[in-house]
């Protein structure tokens, strides 16, 4: 059977943000949805709500109703008796990624994948094709898209906008990257760093698994990548003698570059980015800020202009673009503090963000309170998460978040990130995640601009600090 055709799909782990966004999909599509997950909060839980979406708490065979005929299941939580329970009655099972690519597999794709930038240049790119009337569908891993209303939607046009994963599909059992299940026909990288130390042994592994996904392009695809990331670079450099006739398109800063941005100037709460192609000039006006946001908004410009959007057009739905949750996300103003929340959770994307804040914030006093997302990547990273953090005025490091995948590791802690921190920036302490909100209250006053950052529930900080 193949997705398209089910009456009745359960997702198990439906709160997860690409699970959410492929079962708004998959509504539209007129399936019958129901799912199942953790009581936690989650940034998905309004839009589950309004899409009317039943949603029992905790994993029971219980929550397999008879007329169910799939369940699609997260890979963070492979072993619940859901999954069980559903192989017990017969009823098909599919992962989050193997679910993905069959239920796009009607539509020729555009992926981007990468670490840091996927989920915004598919928002971005999913943004411009909404706006120019070509009725794309998307799968974007957000809480949603601000503007579009949604982060996965099914509509009738050929196109499908997905974020791709070179995460494994379901750890232990099915090794497979994300990425390796999709069929694109243009594919976009944004960078390539050394991320899942829990299941890449180093960045050569991880080059390895972006270099199969590029290899997955057909004959006249398209591949798109950032040149200023070192290792998308060699990769671009091998790619044209191993590509089956696949065009290969460099963006960024560097000479090499065929779309190279020229100048980023963030003045006035806008962000101005000039860059040029083929001798061509051309300039974007973005409501979002940072080198790398101009960097997204190329990528997206250089694809939609593949598919037959006229410049112009892209150019005026990026304009309109106004972020996701978690992207560097306006939380609110409390006695003259701005809160500001992002999913940065590598160290490139906390310097990334970070170095953006000082220009968007000039003369402003940053205060980054950061909680580090599992045990295997700040232990392997922890170095370049001290020296990430030495950019902000005050940064505050509360608990490691782990997460379900892994095992906890009491060799490593939150501690000791703010320890090494703290001897490239002094003024970097550890805080427990129940603390921090009396101490945002107590040492930061106006003027300030506090960042949460993390991927994982870091960002209810700032909403209670602005609420109460």
């Amino acid at each position: 059977m193949d997705i398209k055709t089910a009456k009745r799909i359960h997702f198990s782990g439906i709160k997860g943000v690409g699970m959410t966004a492929l079962a708004l999909y998959a509504q539209d599509r007129g399936i019958r949805i129901s799912g199942s997950d953790v009581a936690d909060q989650f940034v998905t839980e309004k839009i589950l709500t309004k899409r009317r979406i039943e949603v029992a708490e905790g994993f029971a065979a219980e929550n397999l109703n008879k007329d169910v005929d799939l369940l699609v299941y997260s890979g963070a939580r492979p072993q619940n008796p859901e999954v069980k329970a559903a192989q017990r009655l017969g009823i098909r099972t599919l992962n989050y990624a193997q679910a993905l690519a069959q239920m796009v597999s009607d539509k020729a794709v555009i992926a981007t994948c990468g670490v840091g930038g996927k989920s915004t240049t598919a928002a971005m790119l999913a943004t411009i094709l909404s706006r120019t009337g070509r009725k794309p569908s998307f799968v974007v891993g957000v809480g949603n898209i601000l503007g579009l209303g949604v982060p996965g939607r099914y509509q009738p046009g050929k196109l499908a906008v997905v974020e791709a994963d070179d995460y494994v599909a379901v750890s232990g059992i099915d090794n497979s990257p994300k990425f390796l299940y999709l069929n694109p026909m243009i594919t976009i990288v944004t960078n390539i760093e050394f991320d899942h130390p829990d299941v890449y042994r180093n960045l050569e592994e991880t080059k390895r698994a972006f270099q199969a996904f590029f290899l997955r392009l057909p004959k006249g695809g398209v591949l798109i990548g950032n040149i200023d990331s070192p290792a998308v670079q060699s990769l671009f450099q091998s790619f044209p003698k191993q590509g089956k006739n696949v065009e290969v398109i460099p963006y960024g800063f560097s000479p090499q570059a065929s779309w190279r941005i020229q100048k980023v100037v963030m003045e006035g709460g806008r962000t101005e980015v000039r860059l040029t192609v083929a001798g061509i000039r051309l300039k974007l006006a973005l409501r979002v800020p940072g080198k790398f946001n101009a960097a997204n908004a190329t990528a997206a410009l250089i694809a939609a202009t593949q598919l037959g959007v006229a410049q112009t057009e892209s150019i005026k739905a990026l304009e309109e673009y106004q972020g996701t949750m978690r992207r560097f996300q306006p939380v609110g103003i409390i006695r003259g503090i701005e809160v500001w929340d992002d999913y940065a959770h590598h160290p490139k994307e906390i310097t990334a963000t970070l170095s953006a804040a000082r220009k968007w914030f000039p003369n402003r006093r940053i205060v980054a309170v950061f909680q580090p997302h599992t045990y295997s990547r700040t232990k392997a990273l922890l170095p370049e998460f001290a020296k990430a953090l030495s950019l902000a005025d005050e940064a505050i490091v509360t608990d490691i978040y782990g997460s379900a995948r892994e095992a906890k590791d009491p060799t490593i802690s939150g501690r000791d990130v703010a320890r090494i921190a703290a001897q490239v920036n002094p003024r970097v302490r550890y805080c427990k995640k129940d603390h921090v909100l009396e101490y945002l209250k107590q040492k930061t006053g106006q003027g300030d601009v506090v960042l949460t950052l993390g991927a994982g529930d870091i960002y209810r900080v700032g909403w209670d600090f602005v609420r109460k």
